[in-house]
């Protein structure tokens, strides 16, 4: 068959999704606090959380999305 071999596309795909993890774990210890969003006016740090959160659920997607393909390619 043509194409990338099975163990190359999993060793890529683990070592992605290892990495996503670990900056998932790193993401949430970030100190985020609204002292630091003060002078940006009294509804900066409510946004700020907004595109944090949306930045989160992107990043979880992905995630999503890299375990799906790992284990439809641990089916083959």
């Amino acid at each position: 068959m043509n194409g990338t071999g099975k163990q190359t596309l999993l060793s890529d795909y683990e070592k992605v999704a290892d990495n996503l993890d670990d900056l998932l774990k790193n993401f949430e210890k970030i100190n985020f606090h609204p002292r630091d969003y003060y002078v940006d006016g009294e509804d900066a740090f409510n946004e700020a959380m907004k595109e944090r959160g949306s930045h989160a659920i992107a990043l979880n997607k992905f995630s999503l999305y890299l375990k799906t393909h790992l284990s439809h390619l641990n089916k083959q």
